[in-house]
């Protein structure tokens, strides 16, 4: 592997989180969005030697403090990793040397109270007993997953309702379905006519012998179009903005890229599109919908900054949203722009939520934009 270019200011930063403040480089790697391999390197090019499970010190106060924690006050060791600021697997390593059993999955969902208070527990139970479904009460009671759900009504004795077998659509709407398919509907789109999952649909046209259509890189087949990815990837535009636009997936544009011997571009070098706000500060923008949205804001007269800070969440975990909005020079309101609302994106924003609960975080979807009169196109 190719060594990490030393940068002085950058190994600073990591020696300080790394000795001063004993974080570990997987929690450093997640605060600055690099990968475990770069922090390890930067620290050893500075002569930091890293610490090993040879030097790992068995804190004796701290054990009982989280003992007490796990075994006494029943909180799970995810909780007492985030209450504590420390690893999850830093915790239960503790535990097992300190001679104590981690529960298993039956024994967590009896013992542990799922962070949900009393109140709580017994809407979750009426919810329940009226016909909701578990992915339903987690949804309407802010703060709580489906686990927490499941393990409230586990601890109260509610039996749990068996899931229903997946629906499956009327023999004479079959020969409907195979006809739509092959005019161009997705498995997704089928599923919400029918009211049944795209994989149900999947199953039953292969089932009637219905060929599935080729994968999302088969769309680009236009020459004109190949030619404005190359271009438009050229001046700074990203690939998730162009997947969006072309409608196909990230991999589609790599495989046009690389068959026209384009660099794909690494973290390091993916600066984004340059931009000039009306007061001739210099931005770079990671996408053509975040310059229409700061051009907005710009003809808006707001006052707005980019990535001023990032977050830090729980288990080393960092977040830093878009655009920052003030008002008479007071953080006002944060906006973070998203063309595709990923699972982990949806993760980080939900705990940046539950950890920072005084400051308003907007994230802006298509249905944003267009609601705001922003071209898109």
């Amino acid at each position: 592997m190719a060594d990490v270019r030393f940068d002085s200011v950058i190994f600073e930063k990591f020696r300080k989180m790394y000795i001063d403040e004993n974080m570990s480089v997987y929690m450093i790697a997640n605060i600055f969005n690099r990968s475990r391999f770069y922090v390890e390197r930067m620290l050893k090019s500075g002569d930091i030697i890293l610490r090993g499970s040879k030097t790992f010190k068995f804190d004796k106060d701290f054990f009982e403090k989280i003992r007490i924690m796990y075994i006494d006050e029943g909180k799970s060791t995810y909780e007492i990793a985030r209450e504590l600021d420390r690893s999850f697997s830093y915790i239960v390593k503790i535990l097992k040397i300190g001679g104590v059993k981690i529960r298993n999955k039956s024994e967590r969902a009896i013992f542990s109270n799922g962070n949900v208070g009393r109140d709580s527990s017994s809407e979750i139970i009426e919810l329940y007993k009226n016909g909701k479904s578990i992915k339903d009460i987690s949804q309407g009671i802010d703060g709580i997953s489906k686990t927490g759900v499941r393990r409230v009504l586990i601890r109260e004795g509610i039996k749990l309702r068996e899931k229903k077998k997946p629906k499956c659509i009327p023999e004479n709407k079959i020969q409907e379905a195979i006809s739509l398919y092959d005019a161009g509907m997705t498995y997704r789109q089928l599923g919400e006519k029918y009211d049944v999952s795209g994989t149900a649909i999947h199953d039953l046209l292969v089932l009637n012998g219905v060929k599935s259509r080729p994968g999302s890189w088969a769309k680009i087949k236009d020459e004109d179009d190949k030619k404005e990815i190359i271009e438009e990837y050229k001046r700074g535009v990203s690939k998730s903005y162009l997947a969006l636009k072309f409608e196909c997936s990230g991999d589609a544009i790599s495989k046009v890229l690389r068959d026209a011997g384009v660099k794909i571009r690494n973290f390091d070098e993916a600066v984004g599109i340059k931009f000039i706000d009306i007061k001739g500060r210099e931005f770079w923008l990671k996408s053509t919908w975040e310059v229409k949205f700061a051009q907005w804001l710009d003809s808006k007269n707001y006052e707005w900054g980019y990535e001023v800070e990032k977050f830090k969440l729980y288990y080393g975990i960092g977040y830093t949203p878009d655009f920052w909005i003030y008002r008479n020079g007071v953080l006002n309101k944060l906006i973070d722009v998203k063309g595709w609302f990923r699972s982990s994106s949806q993760k980080r924003v939900k705990m940046f939520r539950s950890k920072y609960k005084k400051l308003r975080l907007f994230v802006f979807d298509k249905l944003h934009f267009e609601k705001c009169g922003i071209l898109l196109k």
